[in-house]
């Protein structure tokens, strides 16, 4: 008798178990006994629900798959602070290589007024000395032309004395019509 009342205590506590039980913190399965106390003491609520073998396999796919999100998630992050650290290195750069080449542009465009007001300097230089060639020039021109306006007035003034100046041009027409014209389609071999 004591057997079978040990086997029936057997039974009985063996069908008291909860081996296929777990306790639900809201939407999700409480993961340890911290979990399910913090929760009861928000809510006073705790649900106790019964998982089969089939159940508690899903169960555990959808804690791989989150797990996997989650990596996914980390390694997302890990490359988005990646590339923002890459976008602001290549930022860096671009503006780096803005001023260098402002820096160069000014530099250009210094060495571009310096070489214009040489040129400027230059012709200006030319331009005094071809002025005063100029000048010397006139005055030769000048003085030539009052000895050879002098001469002609001498002769004016003399054929005045001597005769009449109409007469000197008839003298000058009569020759000019003595001489023959070239013969332009004359052509010499």
């Amino acid at each position: 008798m004591k057997k079978i009342f040990i086997l029936i205590i057997f039974i009985f506590l063996s069908n008291c178990t909860n081996i296929n039980k777990t306790f639900w913190c809201g939407d999700h399965p409480c993961v340890n006994k911290k979990e399910q106390q913090a929760y009861f003491k928000e809510t006073m609520i705790v649900e106790i629900r019964e998982i089969s073998k089939k159940k508690l396999k899903k169960y555990s796919e959808i804690e791989e798959i989150t797990k996997q999100a989650k990596k996914k998630e980390e390694e997302y992050i890990s490359d988005e602070a990646y590339l923002k650290e890459i976008n602001k290195i290549d930022e860096k750069a671009r503006k780096k290589a803005e001023k260098n080449l402002l820096k160069r542009k000014k530099a250009e465009e210094k060495k571009q007024k310096k070489i214009e007001s040489d040129i400027a300097k230059q012709i200006s230089i030319e331009e005094k000395k071809n002025l005063k060639k100029n000048k010397k020039l006139t005055n030769r021109k000048i003085i030539n032309n009052e000895k050879n306006s002098k001469s002609i007035l001498d002769v004016f003034i003399n054929n005045k004395k001597t005769g009449d100046f109409n007469k000197i041009v008839e003298n000058i027409k009569k020759k000019n019509e003595k001489k023959s014209y070239p013969d332009i389609n004359d052509i010499p071999n």
